[in-house]
């Protein structure tokens, strides 16, 4: 039924098309609720995740894991570039400076770019035609998530995270799905990741675009000036995105090209229990975010207490996963993946520290982006990555893959302490700075 519409004469029925037009988005669910259904969402994706890399252990040539590892290694830098973290932007803008429909025309043009330039680095550093095209598949799938990721951030502004959490759910199950059944019938690694890409794609149009619909309008506009104006303002970010991506895949760069392309795979599976930390923390801080991006922007002092029961929360969860790491390390290798895969329990105790760490600084470092302080989460991430060629080039090529984990470790020790130092010493000058404002505005008494 439609809505009627009141007028300076009469109460006039909206046609159909405009009523449709009227958007009128869902109440925001609670924290608790938001942060249930990203967390049940994540669960199920990483899980699927987790089974795509058994199946590659079990059933693929040894090379396939190693293949998707730097598949992934080369594209996430490149798409963390040309995405230009649209998403944590248009979710953290309160003030509605840009609209949806900007955020997402940016994403469609630079998508292609980001597909054609993994092709490209891909076809140059691979040193054989199947890992080409593994890489070639692999800039697929993350163009399609990508897409996905845009669309998201429509309900994730809306704090309507259960659409989110359902849609994960669907895409690690169809991936999952169609890369099993593939791989088994072709033993072809990018022929089953091109045909998860099109089941992506798929679910993308099917349930992502009018999802999406349903919070704000998806019409693409092509006006020039205020895409320019938003890419600008977001390229500073996405540049420090751009970097940290780079930094945590020092440790696979350097060990493709110390040790070749196979262990490399031993270290994916090692660095994928980094997954698990990595799906509580993403759930949490994706329900948060907006609460942070809002409490900051009312200056209201709960954005501290929220910040505080977070990382307290984050760190507790974090310790639980090293203990088990360390009781019941070996036994998962070895039954989960391979006997060969069992060998690596030290490192998988290690990279569960790494967890713990990488966990509180993403925590700080989403704080800041919800804070809008985009340049210097740049001048981190670049300190970050200089960090971490350094230490990788002494560390890697004596302990290879222990060598890898420890650089990562040495990559969010530093990452962590430098957030933290800014959320400190930042909020801390601009209160002295306004105590001093209001002092000079003060009457001089004679």
């Amino acid at each position: 039924m439609s809505m009627p519409v009141a007028d300076s004469t009469a109460a006039v029925e909206l046609p159909a098309e405009c009523a449709a037009s009227t958007l009128v988005s869902p109440r925001p669910l609670s924290l608790r609720k938001n942060f249930a259904w990203t967390l049940a969402g994540n669960v199920v994706y990483a899980g699927c995740q987790w089974g795509t890399l058994m199946v590659l252990a079990k059933y693929g040539a040894p090379e396939h894991l190693g293949q998707l590892a730097l598949g992934m290694a080369i594209a996430n830098p490149v798409f963390s570039l040309l995405n230009l973290h649209l998403r944590p932007g248009y979710v953290a803008d309160s003030s509605n400076e840009f609209k949806f429909t900007q955020y997402l025309t940016l994403r469609l043009l630079t998508l292609p770019v980001a597909i054609a330039a993994v092709f490209c680095i891909g076809a140059m550093l691979a040193r054989d035609g199947s890992t080409r095209m593994v890489i070639g598949a692999v800039s697929l799938v993350t163009g399609v998530q990508s897409l996905a990721d845009m669309l998201f951030a429509a309900p994730h502004r809306a704090e309507r995270m259960s659409t989110i959490g359902i849609a994960l759910a669907l895409r690690g199950i169809a991936s999952l799905a169609i890369i099993g059944v593939l791989l088994l019938t072709t033993s072809n690694l990018a022929l089953a990741l091109v045909g998860a890409s099109a089941m992506l794609l798929v679910l993308v149009v099917v349930r992502d675009v009018p999802q999406a619909a349903t919070y704000a309008s998806i019409r693409p506009d092509w006006t020039a000036p205020p895409l320019a104006a938003l890419a600008f303002q977001m390229l500073p970010l996405s540049i420090g995105a751009t970097l940290l991506a780079l930094a945590v895949n020092i440790p696979a760069y350097a060990l493709v090209k110390t040790s070749g392309v196979e262990l490399l795979g031993f270290y994916a599976v090692i660095a994928s229990v980094l997954k698990v930390g990595d799906t509580v923390n993403s759930a949490l801080m994706e329900s948060a975010v907006a609460r942070l991006a809002a409490l900051h922007a009312s200056l209201s002092p709960q954005l501290w207490s929220l910040l505080l029961r977070i990382a307290a929360f984050v760190a507790l969860l974090n310790a639980l996963g090293v203990a088990a790491a360390l009781l019941l390390g070996h036994p998962f290798l070895t039954y989960a993946y391979t006997r060969a895969h069992g060998t690596y329990h030290f490192e998988l105790v290690l990279i569960s520290v790494v967890g713990l760490v990488s966990s509180l600084a993403t925590v700080l470092s989403r704080t800041l982006t919800a804070m809008r302080h985009f340049r210097l989460q740049f001048a981190i991430n670049a300190a970050i990555v200089l960090s971490g060629a350094s230490i990788a080039s002494v560390l890697i090529p004596r302990w290879q893959v222990a060598g890898a984990v420890l650089t990562l470790l040495s990559i969010h020790c530093l990452r962590c302490i430098l957030c933290g130092a800014v959320l400190i010493i930042v909020p801390a000058r601009r209160a002295r700075a306004s105590r001093n404002d209001g002092n000079h505005t003060q009457p001089i008494l004679l």
